[in-house]
């Protein structure tokens, strides 16, 4: 059955060395490259600061709490901007090159609207056109691609045969006009992620409530991509190129898969790991996520295409969550410290 990650992926420092000749004299060595850097940081004033995507220029958004849950932008140079979305909580999910936030909030009816906010900080609120208004209803926002495109679910009275409500999928475009979807025998599709070209990942549970992972691509065409040899399987994120990334299930035991453009697929684990969710890929295919201990604590890491995996533990974590990665490398996610509060994390090279 479909498994989701522990409660609710950037290149690592690589040291360079270059020794030139010129006119039979040696030229003194370069130093090396800095090792990678980590930045704690918390929105000023928060009781807890959880980053979910970081852009190409390295701005960051998520939610933040200080007795309700609201939204934030993180600049490059530090700076915060807090904003509130309509309802009475949400925050930001995903963030584009633009600087456009696609988010979720829930209303005082305990309904879920998508929003989308401009760099200026204008909010709109949305609904796909199927959406229902009941408890626990609504529209949820999870990607949103450099041309504004955003995707993720809609949800109403629908239910499986399981007796579970039932998401389905939707994109909706920059001028506000939406497709909605489903995979051929989907009884609950979760669309997490969208490139430029409007290409969508996530999976979808099948009447078993097995999971798939499925491409739509941008003219509507559905495909599942499951990894070969695999019980079940969960695409996350898809980076510009089309590469997927994402976990399998091989027996009971949950692995990391990176499927290049061209179908290939590779498996992997970080080292120590017993249990692997990828989250995030950028174009370079570094892929970021979390993985089990033997103990079952969940650590950051960064997977390289070289087959080189790195942890990333933030000082003070006693669990983390790396999330997103961009062509950069650079690395936003959040950790618990011993205390149980939530802090934010930047990983630069």
């Amino acid at each position: 059955m479909v498994q989701k990650p522990l409660s609710a992926g950037r290149l690592p420092g690589r040291a360079t060395l270059a020794l030139c000749a010129a006119l039979g004299a040696a030229v003194p060595t370069q130093p090396a490259t800095a090792k990678p850097t980590i930045t704690i940081f918390d929105v000023p004033g928060s009781s807890g600061t959880s980053p979910a995507s970081i852009n190409a220029g390295g701005s960051i958004t998520g939610v933040y709490s200080n007795g309700s849950t609201l939204g934030f932008v993180r600049a490059p140079d530090g700076t915060f901007t807090t904003f509130a979305p309509p309802g009475v909580g949400g925050g930001g999910i995903a963030i584009n090159t633009a600087g456009v936030v696609a988010g979720n909030d829930t209303d005082s009816n305990s309904v879920t609207h998508g929003f989308v906010r401009t760099a200026d900080g204008t909010i709109q609120s949305f609904d796909a056109p199927g959406a229902g208004t009941g408890v626990y209803e609504g529209t949820l926002a999870y990607g949103i691609n450099n041309k504004g495109a955003i995707t993720g679910t809609w949800i109403n009275g629908d239910t499986n045969p399981l007796g579970d409500r039932i998401p389905h999928g939707y994109v909706r475009d920059a001028a506000g006009n939406f497709a909605e979807f489903d995979p051929p025998g989907s009884y609950s599709t979760q669309p997490l992620s969208i490139n430029t070209k409007g290409a969508v990942t996530g999976f979808y549970a099948d009447i078993n409530g097995y999971g798939h992972s499925f491409i739509r691509a941008a003219n509507g065409t559905m495909s599942t991509i499951d990894p070969p040899g695999v019980t079940e399987s969960s695409a996350f994120c898809i980076n510009a190129k089309g590469a997927v990334a994402g976990w399998e299930v091989v027996g009971t035991v949950y692995h990391g898969f990176v499927r290049s453009a061209d179908g290939t697929f590779t498996q992997f684990d970080p080292t120590g790991s017993t249990a692997t969710y990828p989250l995030g890929i950028n174009t370079r295919g570094a892929v970021t996520g979390y993985y089990l201990d033997a103990n079952s604590v969940p650590h950051g890491f960064m997977w390289s295409p070289n087959g080189k995996s790195v942890t990333i533990d933030p000082p003070g974590s006693t669990y983390t969550k790396a999330l997103a990665i961009n062509a950069k490398g650079t690395i936003t996610g959040w950790f618990l410290d011993s205390s149980g509060v939530v802090h934010g994390f930047l990983r630069t090279k």
